[in-house]
This record gives C-alpha cells, structure tokens and sequence, in this order.
C-alpha cells in the first residue's frame, strides 16, 4: 500500500508520525525508513503490544542481520526464497 505520511523527529526521542490523516505518534514504538534512489521508500513500524493473536497468514520478514544471526544461532532458512527487508 502506498499512503502519504508525515514523519517529523527532534533528535531527543520526540516527534510525530502522520500515515494519511491519522496522526499515530502515540502508537508507534519505533520506525524505520528504508529508500532506494528509484523505489517508493518503505516506511516500517513497530507497535506496542502486549497480546497480539493472527488467525491466519502472514509474510514474515527480517532484516538481513536479524537473519545472519539467526543463521550463526543454528536457524535454517525455509527452502522458499523469503522476502528481506
């Protein structure tokens, strides 16, 4: 999905997080922003949450380091080529 946002920081751990209308700095935890010279950046967000249940599908991803660790910690890859961020 592709939406205008609004990311505003002051490099004291404030700022504001506008995703089209919806300001939701009080729900985000942390973000990141990925961008390439010729892509849409991609803007990632992590949510406080103390239960989360999913009752159905997801596409998992994880950083290229998240992933290296996890290998040097004895994980295997699924055989499918899994998408990376």
């Amino acid at each position: 999905m592709i939406t205008p946002i609004k990311i505003t920081l002051d490099g004291t751990g404030g700022g504001t997080v506008h995703i089209g209308d919806h300001d939701l700095s009080g729900a985000i935890r942390s973000l990141y922003l990925d961008a390439e010279a010729t892509q849409v950046p991609r803007l990632g967000l992590e949510l406080p949450a103390a239960e989360v249940t999913v009752d159905g599908q997801a596409q998992i991803r994880v950083t290229q380091d998240t992933a290296d660790l996890l290998i040097a910690l004895g994980w295997t890859p699924p055989a499918t080529t899994a998408e990376q961020t």
